[in-house]
């Protein structure tokens, strides 16, 4: 199964070692206006190690964190949950099952809510945020889109499938501006 390109996301001076993973290098912040931003980024950066794996292994998205920094994820960029979720260091540990993503298309062609298609990564600071700060104000962010998740929700949508569940909804601005 296809899910995603498997990836690590690693710093400047990290080297593939061998997992078969596509690297993906996160930039240096040295252009930064605000150079107290800066600084902070580039120490998460420094002590990201070999970085976080992100992969498939059978029906399992799966991460695994390699370096010293702790990494954080979430399904939503918009999770006002508060319980951080972090990666393990010690082994990879399972993100998303495919089973639960295909039970929720089935669960989205009949007018729930459409499932998770990609996944949100914090680096260095907890996310969801046990404080409530946004998503934008977080130093290094990364969101994986499950291509072939993202695939089979858009045939989905295309067979008539949708989220919204009443007619204003569905309405678009223009058409409510009318009205008024």
């Amino acid at each position: 199964m296809g899910i995603c390109l498997p990836l690590a996301l690693a710093g400047r001076d990290s080297s593939d070692n061998d997992s078969g993973l596509t690297l993906v290098f996160l930039p240096s912040p040295g252009a930064m206006l605000d150079q107290i931003q800066a600084r902070l980024t580039q120490r998460i950066l420094d002590k990201l190690g070999n970085g976080v794996d992100i992969g498939v292994s059978g029906h399992v998205v799966y991460g695994h964190r390699r370096g010293e920094i702790k990494a954080f994820w979430s399904f939503s960029k918009f999770d006002r949950s508060g319980q951080p979720q972090e990666i393990s260091k010690l082994e990879p540990q399972p993100l998303y099952m495919f089973r639960d993503f295909v039970r929720g298309i089935l669960d989205f062609i009949d007018g729930r809510d459409c499932p998770p298609c990609s996944l949100f990564f914090c680096l260095g600071e907890k996310w969801p945020d046990p404080d409530n700060r946004p998503w934008e104000r977080k130093l290094i962010t990364v969101e994986v889109v499950l291509t072939s998740m993202e695939l089979l929700k858009n045939m989905a949508v295309v067979g008539g499938a949708s989220s919204l569940q009443s007619v204003e909804l569905q309405m678009s601005l223009e058409e409510m501006m009318e009205m008024c």
